[in-house]
This record gives C-alpha cells, sequence and structure tokens, in this order.
C-alpha cells in the first residue's frame, strides 16, 4: 500500500477463532479472506479526507460479517452487512465444499 493511500485510510479488523478455509490456500480475491488463519468479523473503515485532495469530511463504513458454521467448524454461509455514512446493504455467500 502506498503512502499517500495508507494516510488517507485507516482500517480495523475482527476474526473469529474459527479456520479460515481461504487462508491455506489464498485462493481469495477478497484481500481480507488472506490475512488471517482466523475468519474476518468485522472491518471497521475511517477515511479521512479526500483522496489527492485536501481534506474534508470524514467518512467511516463498517461491514459485519456472520457465519454459519458445519459440524467441523468450517464456514458454510457468511452475511456480509455493509454501512456507509447511513446507508446499507447485505450480501450472503455459500461455501462450497472442495472434496
Amino acid at each position: 500500500m502506498s503512502d499517500l493511500w495508507a494516510s488517507y485510510y485507516n482500517f480495523d479488523f475482527e476474526y473469529d477463532d474459527k479456520a479460515n478455509p481461504l487462508y491455506k490456500f489464498r485462493a481469495s480475491k477478497w484481500l481480507p479472506a488472506r490475512l488471517s488463519p482466523n475468519n474476518v468479523t468485522k472491518i471497521s473503515m475511517i477515511q479521512s479526507a479526500d483522496v489527492g485532495g485536501p481534506p474534508s469530511q470524514t467518512y467511516t463504513a463498517e461491514i459485519n460479517i456472520a457465519y454459519e458454521y458445519n459440524d467441523e467448524g468450517l464456514p458454510v454461509s457468511a452475511t456480509r452487512t455493509y454501512s456507509c455514512q447511513g446507508s446499507s446493504d447485505a450480501i450472503v455467500n455459500q461455501y462450497d465444499r472442495v472434496p
């Protein structure tokens, strides 16, 4: 990450205590899934200024992720709830078991 980009954004991650099946393979295109052997449960982001411009207002965004687990403790589905500046959306992902 460039210093310029890092100076405008601050990310915080929270994780559960279950195994992250994507971490082992580093196969996910979704970066937070590759950062920890545990599953990401919350991402908080603060943008402190307009990138490339003068500081303006502060923007915040949050993603909360709730998992359903199988008997082996692996996630079988994840519901991501995204909220930013008063608006929100939810995405449900299903995991397929690869033999």
